[in-house]
């Protein structure tokens, strides 16, 4: 067990980030896998096997959101600047290639949905909501249609595009399969990302995924009520309080002006006498 505090901490990271890099590195070079789904498989195993043994979650949490955040940048600016330059070179027809980029992204939506279909039973009983709500049809069509590509599939794409096996530089018709390979996988998650990311939006609401529940509705006005009349019990109990300071320095000016009055009556008395 490591140490508590930040050494702790700093070990832990440590030890994450090391698992990281060593499952790709084994499944690339020693095992001759993907080291990309070698280190999302180890990610999936560490996240299961090591909560109990974190001692901070949020500083993890945080400094593995900034790597994420700063890989998810690299891979796209990466993956943008090698589909451009695809787009330069003579082995993409416009035409002809985003024809094909289009009939590729519907027959993905539609396989995703087909596996959908397929695995939904075991989806349902996996899934873990059986003691809340059940998955339903319109959770279903979310799934299908919400499924964004991205860093991953470009890393394998940017990764597949360099291996040896599918030929070396200025081998004309590898080369091209390499090119059209990056181009369709970065097209891809571009379209994704354009059409059904900021359409999903509109889905949850044609679904009336984001209505609020009669329970809901009930609690939001009997927590609306209950507030009003806390706030109206507040707002006199300050204007009483208000009232009474008030009150208070009028009469105490009342009392000054008073025995100021007195004083100088007095004062006027000896001197006449």
């Amino acid at each position: 067990t490591l140490a508590s505090g930040h050494t702790g901490a700093t070990w832990q990271f440590s030890v994450t980030l090391a698992c990281a890099y060593l499952s790709f590195f084994v499944g690339e070079h020693v095992c001759a896998v993907s080291g990309v789904l070698c280190t999302v498989t180890a990610a999936l195993v560490l996240a299961e096997a090591g909560q109990p043994l974190i001692n901070d979650h949020k500083a993890m949490h945080r400094v593995w959101h900034t790597l994420e955040f700063v890989g998810n940048t690299i891979i796209f600016l990466l993956a943008g600047a090698l589909v451009g330059e695809a787009l330069t070179l003579e082995h993409i027809q416009l035409g002809r290639d985003f024809g094909w980029l289009l009939v590729i992204w519907v027959l993905a939506v539609v396989v995703r949905g087909l596996m959908l279909v397929a695995f939904w039973p075991v989806l349902r009983r996996c899934e873990g909501m059986s003691k809340y709500q059940k998955l339903k049809a319109h959770d279903g069509v979310v799934m299908c249609w919400g499924g964004l590509r991205g860093a991953v599939g470009l890393a394998l794409a940017i990764v597949v595009k360099h291996l040896v096996w599918l030929g070396e530089a200025g081998d004309a018709p590898k080369e091209k399969s390499k090119q059209l390979l990056l181009f369709h996988v970065g097209g891809i998650a571009f379209l994704t990302l354009l059409v059904n990311g900021t359409s999903s939006g509109k889905l949850l609401e044609m679904l009336h995924m984001t209505d609020k529940s009669e329970t809901t509705k009930h609690l939001e006005k009997h927590v609306e009520i209950s507030l009003a009349k806390e706030s109206l019990l507040k707002f006199k109990s300050v204007l009483k309080e208000s009232v009474k300071i008030y009150e208070d320095t009028k009469l105490t000016k009342k009392v000054r002006l008073s025995a100021s009055a007195g004083g100088r009556a007095r004062s006027l008395s000896l001197s006449l006498s």
